[in-house]
């Protein structure tokens, strides 16, 4: 008896210890209501985990957007490789805009040079996924 408990024990513990760790996908730093349209140059792409991230220059004041993205696998599910964004490129990208007005986002689509358009949604809040 003392095993089984000892089993349901751990079970739980790490159950709650993985709790914080879902806590860091949350979208409360994005506008979720709104979109925003930022053409540029392509500067840097950054395929790591937790999250990728696309940094553009935009073509009209010179501003360096940062734009965050899913994880490199969700990622390569979507047909994004690290040779998809390369520097240089021009790209035209639509983002949920950062709540505190800082020139940045979470990607929603971009369009590239040669006219294709990759949806990259952001996942989903976890609320927005409960029935």
């Amino acid at each position: 008896m003392l095993k089984y408990a000892s089993i349901a024990l751990g079970v739980m513990t790490g159950f709650i210890l993985s709790m914080p760790a879902s806590a860091h996908h949350s979208h409360a730093m994005f506008d979720t209501t709104k979109r925003i349209t930022i053409s540029g140059t392509i500067t840097a792409f950054e395929f790591t985990n937790p999250h990728s991230w696309l940094k553009v220059t935009n073509d009209a004041d010179g501003t360096l957007w940062s734009f965050e993205t899913n994880s490199p696998s969700q990622l390569l599910r979507k047909g994004v490789k690290l040779s998809t964004f390369p520097a240089g490129m021009k790209v035209t990208v639509n983002a949920m805009p950062l709540r505190d007005g800082r020139a940045g986002g979470a990607i929603v689509s971009v369009k590239k040079e040669d006219g294709s358009v990759l949806a990259i949604e952001p996942e989903a809040p976890a609320a927005a996924n409960t029935p």
